[in-house]
């Protein structure tokens, strides 16, 4: 499937043709700055789709792994929900940042003890390492895409313990939802963003940095 911006070129023009559904308006009363914060919709609406699928109607012990741009919002949108979330990254210096705002952040999974009642893996190969934290009852969602990787699941141990796992990709029905939740939070590119001109492409793959998210822009 052609995705415009992953495996289809064309979103670096000025203007850009597709479908009405997936498009949204961006307010024009506020900053060129916040208006960056709206680059967070398509990945929210990830997010989103996939809380959907979980018992959240009681507060509940969830662990995150990755913090990149999906797994630091849905950690956001948890925590701001009430939940004990903890959440794991491999990356050291973004661990750090993270940290000053987020109470459980973990460099390793070995550095966590417990079960939790919902993991959510936003990488997408983490289920073998992620699942002997899963408690009874438990759920396992899985957001990432890993197109390549494939794993053995123990059926008998998912039935005996009455797990689920879940998966979780088409979101263009949550795209008015992401906006209006970035609406109300637009200084959240703050700690999120590195921005890159154009022309430092190379640099904007392959430095190591500890934002979530790296956004080019254009100078004149």
């Amino acid at each position: 499937m052609a995705i415009a911006g992953l495996n289809k070129h064309g979103t670096f023009s000025e203007y850009f043709i597709t479908k009405e559904n997936f498009v949204e308006i961006i307010p024009s009363n506020i900053s060129t700055e916040q208006r960056e914060t709206f680059l967070l919709v398509e990945p929210l609406a990830c997010v989103l789709q996939g809380l959907e699928k979980l018992d959240t109607s009681e507060l509940k012990k969830i662990l995150v792994i990755g913090q990149g741009t999906m797994g630091y919002l849905a950690t956001k949108t948890l925590l701001k929900s009430g939940h004990q979330v903890y959440s794991v990254d491999s990356n050291e210096e973004k661990v750090a940042m993270l940290s000053k705002t987020m109470p459980c952040c973990f460099n390793s999974l070995e550095a966590i003890e417990g079960e939790f009642d919902i993991i959510i893996d936003t990488v997408g190969n983490q289920f073998e390492l992620g699942y002997p934290f899963l408690k009874r009852n438990g759920e396992f969602l899985i957001l990432g895409l890993q197109h390549r990787h494939k794993v053995t699941v123990n059926t008998t141990a998912l039935v005996q313990k009455n797990q689920k796992i879940l998966g979780s990709s088409e979101y263009t029905t949550h795209f008015y939802d992401a906006k209006k939740y970035l609406e109300a939070h637009l200084d959240i590119q703050e700690e999120v963003f590195l921005k890159y001109n154009l022309i430092d492409f190379n640099q904007a793959f392959f430095e190591k940095s500890s934002c979530i998210k790296r956004v080019f822009v254009f100078s004149n």
